[in-house]
């Protein structure tokens, strides 16, 4: 998203329906027009009554978008809550000339309706012609947006790269936030991102807000992206959860009273269920923005478990219709969304197929959509694989404080998976225990952490267990979770630094793969039998591509039994900064000699011996 592009949600409104930001393939554009005067808070409602579709097409195929009621244009930096606006957004998939036409019905609940069956009010029918160009305005446009593809890993539709991530996973609550309007401090978990104040770049201008609010959140934004992290993760609805903060609907009563309610009760009589705060959502919307121009892929998490029964018991009904269409209106145009079902959900097997087809049917991209489980509960995706539900991934959860549970949890879903001929992609994005996960780097200072750290997790444990570990498994990947022992939590935490070293291991890791492996990870798996050291971490496409993760270089000996032929051996030291190396050994020439094929020396590292290396071998022709 282009500087110019962010003013687009401020530009002056016509009489008729307006197109803005029209580049290449992938820059997102937005639709703006006018209709019935509507409040966000009284009179008919715009959330449930008036329902905007704008249906994008190339001639050849139709994408059809939800839209949504944006009170004046202008709520994020005024507040209104009323207006006569309504917008959507679009990802043109490749150059050419399309035509759009609107839809605008009016009719009690036909936002939650599966066909827009009411009374058709002007700007409905307008339409009109846009050209997109041949090249995006950046790279991020260039690479495309993040889709499931059937394939094991999801795939970048420009580049056609898989998507191999690292990033945290908390707080889940980054949108607690004291920069947005009407947001409660239940618990004084409300967050003002100071640490991250440094790290705001005036590039960032337009993304501000209210007279220059965000600059904390934005720069926690950017933070993440100059330390070359891709993906960053939160909770939308959090109403009677662990935080209790990030609230997209209207409150029924103050700020103050809704913090002071019990969990239940601040669904039951806190929010109003269907009207929804129409300028928070506007600042969350330049925020998540900002991330996505950044590049960062951004992962959405719709419920948790202390609130995925909330609306309509866990059914699709009429709430849960509404919440999931405004969503998806405003944040669906993003081009690294990811759609999690829910936190440790705990709907049934139904409600999840039901909620993950209303998801895949109004989000036109393909985006992952995927469920997070408690780490006992796994066998939950067993009966939701295959063509059994529109879910396409895994976002898995360990319980263990060695980290022991991640490469039997991969291999074991990687496997069921595979055998729907469905393939989905595992993202591990909660390694270790509620305690523990990813700890803070031993250098942090105590005096600035927000509670004791009580716990600390070696970074060659975090960096051999879980990412490398998760990378040579058949993972896409880790979010790193903060448990709440380690000083700066999953709730409290402010402070993205914290882990700083860790950053650097994980960035190491996956540029690795991005680099070395590619593509060629969807035919690999792991292969640990193939070294005689139990400890050595092996992922294999035979007789083509092998990658060792071992700590004992010393005696490491591969089978080639069955796949003659030579091999080239490179080293990598997953510590260092260097690239690709050679040790003592360039090639390798396997024969037929069953025997020596067995136990094939690949010689010695460049140095280091006794240290950590990666070894590549991939065959010749």
């Amino acid at each position: 998203m282009s500087i110019f592009a962010a003013f687009l949600a401020a530009a002056p409104l016509a009489a008729s329906p307006q197109l803005d930001g029209a580049g290449g393939p992938n820059d997102p554009l937005t639709v703006t027009v006018n209709g019935p005067a509507l409040d966000e808070a009284q009179g008919a409602n715009p959330f449930a009554d008036y329902r905007l579709d704008v249906t994008f097409s190339d001639g050849k195929a139709a994408w059809t978008v939800p839209g949504y009621f944006d009170g004046c244009g202008t709520a994020a930096d005024d507040g209104c809550t009323g207006g006569t606006v309504w917008r959507a957004h679009f990802l043109p998939p490749h150059p050419g000339t399309w035509t759009w036409r609107i839809g605008f019905t009016q009719g009690r609940d036909v936002a939650a309706t599966d066909n827009a069956t009411g009374v058709r009010l002007r700007p409905d029918g307008m339409r009109g012609r846009f050209t997109v160009a041949a090249q995006s305005r950046d790279a991020v446009g260039a690479r495309g947006t993040l889709r499931y593809t059937g394939d094991a890993y999801y795939r970048w539709s420009g580049s056609g790269a898989p998507f191999f991530k690292f990033g945290p996973d908390a707080p889940e609550n980054t949108l607690a936030y004291s920069g947005f309007d009407a947001t409660s401090n239940a618990k004084g978990l409300r967050k003002d991102w100071a640490p991250h104040e440094r790290d705001f770049d005036a590039a960032a201008a337009p993304y501000l807000w209210r007279d220059g609010q965000g600059r904390g959140l934005l720069g926690m934004m950017r933070y993440l992206a100059d330390s070359k992290l891709n993906t960053v993760s939160m909770l939308l609805f959090n109403v009677g959860g662990d935080d209790r903060n990030v609230v997209p609907q209207l409150f029924a009563v103050s700020e103050a009273e809704y913090a002071e309610m019990k969990p239940g009760e601040q669904w039951r009589t806190g929010v109003v269920h269907d009207r929804y705060d129409v300028s928070k959502l506007a600042q969350w919307r330049r925020a998540l923005a900002y991330g996505d121009a950044l590049g960062l892929a951004l992962h959405l998490k719709l419920q948790e478990t202390e609130n995925d029964q909330f609306m309509d018991g866990g059914d699709l009904g009429r709430e849960r219709r509404i919440y999931l269409r405004e969503m998806i209106a405003r944040f669906g145009a993003f081009r690294g969304v990811t759609w999690n079902l829910g936190e440790e959900n705990t709907q049934t097997p139904d409600q999840v197929r039901a909620m993950a087809a209303y998801v895949d049917r109004i989000d036109p991209y393909d985006h992952p959509i995927v469920l997070h489980t408690f780490p006992e509960q796994k066998e939950r995706y067993r009966p939701l694989l295959g063509a059994a539900s529109s879910l396409n991934g895994f976002s898995l959860q360990g319980q263990k404080d060695d980290f022991a549970d991640i490469r039997p949890d991969i291999v074991q879903w990687r496997t069921a998976s595979d055998l729907t001929g469905r393939r989905w992609p595992i993202g591990y994005d909660e390694p270790g225990s509620a305690a523990g996960g990813a700890g803070v780097d031993p250098g942090y200072p105590d005096s600035r952490l927000p509670s004791k750290r009580d716990l600390s997790i070696p970074r060659e444990r975090f960096r051999r267990e879980v990412i490398w570990n998760t990378l040579t498994a058949g993972g896409d990947g880790v979010e790193a979770y903060y448990g709440y022992r380690t000083g700066c939590t999953d709730l409290n935490c402010q402070d993205h630094r914290t882990r700083a070293e860790l950053w650097r291991d994980g960035v190491r890791g996956r540029e690795f793969f991005e680099t070395h492996i590619g593509a060629r990870a969807s035919g690999m798996r792991a292969e640990d039998g193939l070294t005689a050291d139990p400890t050595d971490y092996v992922f294999a496409e035979a007789g083509r591509t092998y990658l060792i993760y071992t700590t004992a270089a010393d005696r490491l000996r591969l089978s080639l039994l069955g796949f003659p032929g030579q091999y080239t051996i490179e080293w990598f030291d997953p510590t260092g900064s260097s690239g690709l190396e050679k040790g003592s050994l360039a090639t390798i020439d396997v024969g037929t000699d069953a025997k020596l094929a067995m136990e094939v020396a690949l010689g010695a590292p460049p140095r280091n011996i006794g240290s950590d290396w990666v070894v590549l071998l991939r065959r010749v022709n």
